[in-house]
């Protein structure tokens, strides 16, 4: 499955410096913050509790369509590197499972 699932893979050597935040595409979950009014409007969806790969697209569809607009800070505050798989470690979808004793 994790193939079939459109990466957002861009934007890492990014050097611009706008002079102010920029208008994306693409909310980063890792680095996201809004009003409490945005759970009122874009309600996690309750048909994908588990959903991992691919969560930043549907939010940012489902928050677009909602009249919610997505910015970037004009520098890269931070970053973080998501290897678990190369580094020998279970993923999340990967443990999900034993949760439930499957």
């Amino acid at each position: 499955v994790e193939d079939q699932i459109i990466r957002i893979n861009v934007g890492k050597n990014y050097q611009g410096f706008p002079p102010r935040p920029t208008q994306i595409p693409f909310i980063a979950a890792g680095f996201f913050f809004a009003h409490a009014k945005f759970l009122v409007d874009v309600p996690f969806d309750p048909l994908m509790p588990w959903c991992f790969m691919g969560e930043e697209i549907a939010l940012s569809m489902r928050a677009w369509t909602s009249g919610w607009n997505i910015y970037a800070p004009r520098k890269n505050l931070l970053a973080h590197q998501y290897r678990p798989g190369r580094m020998g470690l279970p993923k999340f979808w990967g443990t999900v499972g034993r949760l439930f004793g499957r």
